[in-house]
């Protein structure tokens, strides 16, 4: 009973809730967080504990709580307890030594407290290690007017005096913490980030405040600004923070294929003697500086107000303004949707619509403001309009001022007056539903729009459907097709793996042991060595083996061991090395004594492993150093302008990061088009009602093909007595697409909407777009058969080439039913011993691996940087802009690939399929890429 009692006692003890809290450090900085743990161990139930409020400090709950959970049985009863780890984020704002008092933990019913922490905050000061300014390439703008800024970095790069390291200005750039403030360039490192790209450090030298001069990196972020106010440049946002080093350690780090192979692995086949650890260099120990940037003198000018038009709405810069409608015969009191839109070189974002007061005496209209929306360098605002009566002949002139600053005066432009036809309701034709512009007189089709066939089911039908629900207004997150491909292509795949591992498990054993290291080797060998004298010829091996110098040596002479050593700088290994031989052969051969030496040769092998990669990082880090610098001076000795753009992320220490940066710049969204406006749910559902009204109307009158009607319409010559049914409906189709790019513009974002764009376009004959808006939806569902249909439908119509045709599910169904078939038919050529199977099973795996390549080439690796040409005849210029001549003329470009470079200004640099190289307006260009992320509901 006594010993029962005992274990029970026991069981209860160690079953007890137990409260610690812990900070990460005791010596913090200013406006650094800390992390403060709370950990309870054994908890059933818990509440989180009241944090007290402690003068100077701001603590804040960081994160979920992270729980683990074990069961165990008494007495047959089954009991889960579950240990809980709450973590807060505790910030000084000033200096000073600071306690954090107990706190009450309630567990399980009980109340248990914390051990009070304390700790001490200083001030970091930054001093000359790092400098912050703003300048403006303007002495003097006015507001709203863009200014160019950039925003100037300059840090100290870091030396470690022990490891003779200095830091690169890639590893100095990522000493950036992400807490600071970027004020008005936060857009502008968005982009970037988004782009895989980074300012590239140029090493400088700058005085301090004393005058001294000091090597410093200086990077340089530009971006275009436009004030709001008067008076100077409004900087207080932009507050850089580094977490500078202040000490560097080398650290240990292994192979995520350690543990299967049972230690070290090997970096490959033709080095299987290699180390799997790897040493590397990180911060040990850092602090935060902070600087506030310092802006120069850029004078920031109001617009003045003596002889500021009736109409000026606050627009700075010089625009241009045209209107069109979408119907030139209505009766008195229909709704006409009228479209206006501005361009220029002025912020198009913030700009406001017109006022319409000229309209008013003859139409009415909605009093809400208009929101609008920029595409393609132009902002367009849509409205609806009503003539009170059928004596209106036209829709009168749109003026619009502007100030130009380069002149410093107003300026009003305005549309052209747009001649309409008003007829009495009663005498309204039926075609002017769909935004018929044929002359007084003529007739429309009525039974066209009632035919039943229209509405039968077709696969055309099935394809072009649209969706109109409320559920198309909800938001969508993008989808890949890479957990598609992993089930279809590992799973025969692991499934033969298993199979060969169960019928040749002494083979894989054999395939493990090539990847061992000389460590690992020598280990191995020690444990089997019987007596002492044995172990000088293990350590000999792993010597000629592991260290460069002895490489390729197979004669196990002692002296070629210990030259070996000394010849690489260890000199001290080498006399450890002796001694331990010499106590090795004088040694008795006992068991005892034998375990002792091996024992002792473990601990010598770590030490050479230690000191050996200690070298290589060292000899590697000096060597990437001397080649960066070689690179750096044969950069400032080429002839040439430097490069146009930000300086992307290149100055890597090693040469295959530089590529692997260099092919990752473009997959942001740099190209994409302008911000999201801002429209209500409710202004977003009438646009989609809209649109599909227009679109369902417009479907049910034949579409004329593409031909001389394009252009005519293009140039606008195009007469009344050009259109018919078919050019009635391709205009109404045009006009359904603008709407549905109305609500994408409004930030709706997902596989239907984009579907919806792609379709009205596919029937209006714009192919170009509806190939982009196809691919588009395919980031949102990559696996919808119907858009995949849809795309190839397009691309056939607009004559693309086979080659560039886009259809990453076929491929993806294709080679997934080779992969099956191939690893199927390896297994029964395993099974039945036929080489004829094994080789067919070879030629499918073959298959289905170049049919995974072209999946990824055309969903992963391509999009990212590609486009679509959205005009039958592409202009490609050797420069930016109309004033440089025409490089090469290239027809039928519709709906082809291309390669997006760089870009300045409303224009791109592209590469075709066929290698042709230059500038075209970025209007002919759509990036495949969605335009945003959709955002969460």
């Amino acid at each position: 009973m006594a010993l029962l009692a005992m274990l029970l006692l026991g069981m209860s003890v160690a079953g007890a809730a137990e409260v610690n809290a812990r900070l990460s450090s005791g010596q913090a900085y200013v406006d650094a967080p800390l992390t403060l743990q709370i950990s309870i161990q054994n908890v059933g139930e818990f509440e989180p504990p009241n944090v007290p409020a402690v003068d100077g400090l701001e603590i804040e709950y960081a994160g979920a709580a992270r729980q683990s959970s074990q069961q165990f049985m008494i007495n047959g009863r089954v009991s889960r307890r579950q240990s809980v780890t709450l973590q807060y984020a505790v910030t000084p704002r000033r200096e000073g030594v600071f306690e954090i008092p107990a706190m009450e933990v309630s567990v399980d019913g009980q109340i248990v407290k914390t051990s009070p922490i304390g700790f001490v905050a200083s001030v970091s000061e930054t001093d000359d290690l790092m400098f912050v300014e703003i300048e403006g390439k303007q002495d003097k703008v006015y507001v709203g007017q863009p200014l160019e800024l950039v925003l100037k970095i300059w840090v100290q790069p870091y030396r470690d005096d022990e490891l003779d390291y200095t830091l690169t200005e890639a590893e100095v750039w990522n000493l950036i913490s992400r807490r600071s403030a970027w004020g008005p360039f936060q857009e502008r490192m968005d982009e970037m980030t988004d782009r895989r790209q980074r300012p590239g450090g140029e090493p400088v030298v700058h005085a301090n405040a004393d005058g001294e001069s000091k090597r410093y990196f200086l990077y340089e972020i530009e971006t275009t600004f436009y004030p709001n106010k008067p008076g100077r440049i409004d900087a207080d946002g932009v507050r850089i923070v580094v977490n500078y080093p202040v000490e560097l350690q080398l650290e240990r780090q292994r192979s995520m294929l350690d543990d299967f192979f049972g230690g070290g692995f090997g970096p490959g086949m033709g080095d299987p003697f290699e180390s799997g650890s790897r040493m590397r260099l990180t911060i040990a120990k850092s602090r935060p500086i902070s600087e506030a940037a310092s802006v120069d003198a850029t004078k920031i000018i109001p617009i003045p107000s003596e002889g500021r038009p009736a109409s000026f709405q606050g627009a700075v810069g010089r625009y241009q303004v045209r209107a069109n409608t979408d119907l030139k015969q209505v009766a008195a009191g229909d709704p006409i949707t009228l479209q206006f839109g501005i361009s220029g070189d002025g912020p198009l974002d913030s700009l406001q619509s017109p006022p319409l007061d000229s309209l008013r005496e003859k139409f009415r209209m909605d009093g809400q403001p208009l929101a609008g929306f920029v595409q393609d360098g132009v902002k367009y605002f849509t409205t609806t309009i009503r003539p009170i009566e059928e004596t209106v002949s036209e829709v009168p002139a749109i003026e619009m001022s502007f100030f130009d600053p380069e002149k410093e005066e107003f300026e009003t432009v305005m549309t052209e007056p747009i001649p309409i036809t008003v007829l009495p309701a009663e005498k309204l034709a039926m075609d002017a539903i769909v935004g018929s512009d044929k002359p007084d007189g003529s007739e429309s089709s009525v039974t066209s729009l009632q035919t039943p066939s229209a509405l039968a089911w077709s696969p055309l039908n099935w394809m072009m459907s649209n969706s109109a629900e409320p559920t198309v207004l909800r938001n969508q997150q993008p989808s890949s097709l890479l957990s598609w491909l992993a089930w279809i292509y590992l799973t025969p795949a692991c499934l033969f793996v298993v199979g060969m591992a169960i019928r040749g498990r002494k083979s894989l054993a054999a395939l493990a042991r090539l990847f061992r290291s000389a460590k690992q080797r020598a280990e191995r060998r020690l444990q089997d060595v019987s007596q002492p004298v044995e172990i000088p010829a293990v350590l000999c091996n792993y010597v000629l083996v592991a260290f460069p110098l002895g490489r390729g040596n197979n004669n196990q002479d002692w002296q070629a061991c210990l030259g070996t050593l000394r010849s690489g700088g260890h000199s001290g290994l080498a006399a450890e090395l002796e001694s331990l031989a010499y106590r090795c052969k004088n040694s008795p051969a006992t068991r005892e004594a034998t375990n002792l030496l091996v024992e002792e040769a473990n601990r010598w092998i770590e030490n050479a492993e230690t000191a050996r990669l200690k070298r290589r990082v060292l000899t590697s880090a000096r060597a990437s150093k001397a080649r960066v610098a070689a690179v750096g001076g044969m950069e400032k000795s080429s002839a040439g302008p430097p490069s146009a753009g930000p300086r992307s992320a290149g100055n890597s220490v090693a040469g295959v990061v530089l590529l692997l940066a260099v092919l990752c710049v473009g997959n942001g969204s740099a190209f994409a088009a302008s911000g999201v406006v801002l429209l209500s749910p409710d202004q977003q559902g009438t646009l989609l009602r809209e649109a599909d009204e227009i679109y369902r109307n417009a479907a049910k009158l034949p579409v004329a093909e593409s031909g001389d009607s394009d252009t005519k319409r293009e140039a606008g010559d195009e007469s009344p007595s050009d259109k018919d049914d078919g050019s009635v409906a391709r205009e109404a189709f045009r006009t359904a697409a603008m709407k549905y790019e109305q609500v994408i513009d409004s930030g709706v974002q997902n596989a239907a909407m984009y579907r919806n764009l792609a379709n009205a376009s596919f029937r209006g004959g714009q192919l170009g777009k509806a190939i982009v808006n196809y691919r588009r939806a395919e980031a949102f569902e990559p696996l919808s058969v119907k858009n995949q249909a849809s795309l190839l439908a397009a691309q056939v119509r607009a004559g693309v080439p086979v080659a560039q045709w886009h259809m990453p599910l076929v491929w993806m169904v294709v080679g997934g039913v080779f992969a099956w078939l191939g690893w199927s038919l390896l297994v029964r050529a395993l099974i039945g011993g036929k080489r004829t199977l094994a080789i067919a099973g070879l030629l499918s795996l073959i298959v289905s691996l170049a049919c995974l390549g072209m999946v990824l080439r055309q969903t992963t690796f391509g999009p990212g940087h590609q486009a679509i040409v959205v005009v039958d005849q592409l202009d490609v210029r050797i420069g930016d802009g109309e004033d440089f001549e025409i490089a090469s003329r290239l027809d039928g470009t519709e709906g082809t690939v291309v390669e997006l470079q760089q870009q300045r200004g409303d224009w791109s640099e592209i590469v075709t399929a066929d290698s042709v190289r230059g500038w075209v307006p970025m209007t002919a260009v759509q990036q495949i890429s969605p335009l945003g992320l959709a955002r969460p509901e």
